[in-house]
């Protein structure tokens, strides 16, 4: 019973540990470059869109 238990919790838990691995290889595997561009863009919409709000 108790091995069925521990099983069946590997399998939700595996994808998500797999998911979480892909994840940071991503964020590994993007150059330097990109994540001020990627700030820079939202900031840009966030103003944009509170802009946007106001008027």
């Amino acid at each position: 019973m108790r091995f069925r238990a521990s099983r069946t919790r590997w399998k939700e838990v595996v994808p998500l540990i797999m998911a979480l691995l892909g994840i940071g290889i991503l964020i590994v595997a993007l150059p330097a470059w990109v994540w001020p561009v990627l700030l820079g863009l939202g900031l840009i919409a966030g103003a944009y869109f509170v802009y946007q709000n106001r008027v």
